[in-house]
């Protein structure tokens, strides 16, 4: 697509689609279904996400689809013959031949949508892509600062907001509700009211 035979190489993680049953009647297993497993515990960086697709067929219309009800991907239902089979021709991703769909297009279409030929330059979709420093890989310093901002404005006053209105929370930041110019009451006044009049 964009880079024609070669797959440009965007952030440090690829995806994988293999079809369930093909891959556990090679290997009639799978284990450590959610960690992350590194060749090189050193060298941690670049690493592969392997999704597992389950063939179904519409009884009414006999249409064949690939399916994968991970809440992280966008198209969770593909035509199979839009799929598979494979192109005998690879790709070469960091110089390593790679198998692609048969209309690479439409897989494209139906994960990123239309748009899917604009480089993205932002991606907020995991904390995955925060840690490892990919959420603005491609941003200008200004508009990473402007993110910054936005999200210390926006945590501040949520902070505020549960400060106000969850009674715990008030009580433990001290937050007095009285108006201002009021005088504090002494500890002694507190303790003959009670703790909880002297902060509600």
């Amino acid at each position: 697509m964009r880079g024609q035979e070669r797959i440009p190489v965007g952030d440090t993680d690829s995806d994988i689609g293999v079809v369930k049953t093909d891959f556990m009647r090679q290997f009639g297993s799978v284990s450590n279904f959610s960690q992350v497993i590194y060749l090189d515990e050193e060298t941690k960086g670049s690493h592969a996400d392997i999704w597992f697709y389950r063939e179904e067929v519409d009884k009414e219309t006999d249409t064949k689809w690939l399916v994968n009800d991970d809440r992280t991907i966008r198209g969770k239902w593909l035509l199979y013959d839009q799929v598979l089979p494979l192109h005998d021709k690879p790709a070469f991703f960091l110089n390593v031949p790679v198998t692609v769909p048969r209309n690479a297009s439409y897989l494209a279409r139906a994960e990123y949508g239309a748009n899917f030929m604009t480089p993205i330059t932002m991606r907020m979709e995991c904390i995955e892509n925060m840690i490892n420093g990919y959420t603005f890989y491609k941003t200008s310093f200004l508009t990473k600062f402007r993110y910054v901002v936005t999200f210390v404005v926006f945590v501040s006053a949520l902070t505020l907001l549960a400060a106000n209105f969850v009674p715990p929370l008030s009580r433990a930041l001290r937050i007095n509700k009285g108006k201002l110019g009021t005088k504090s009451r002494s500890p002694l006044e507190a303790a003959q009211r009670g703790f909880d009049k002297y902060f509600v």
